[in-house]
């Protein structure tokens, strides 16, 4: 990302979080983070818990 080659990289594991009986799946994803004239700041990592994401059905509409 510093390169200016890409803007965005994402990747998962299995990880145990607390007592919890099994692995939650977790999704990291990172950001470039640039000013208006392109030159790289840093980067943004979002972590989440992807688990039941994964076990979603069907719709949910906001006002369902």
């Amino acid at each position: 990302m510093k390169k200016g080659t890409r803007d965005s990289a994402e990747f998962w594991i299995d990880m145990k979080i607390g007592d919890a009986p099994s692995p939650e799946k977790i999704l990291i994803q990172y950001f470039a983070l640039r000013d208006p004239s392109g030159t790289y700041l840093g980067c943004l990592e979002c972590s989440q818990k992807i688990s039941r994401i994964q076990s979603l059905k069907g719709q949910q509409r906001l006002m369902d």
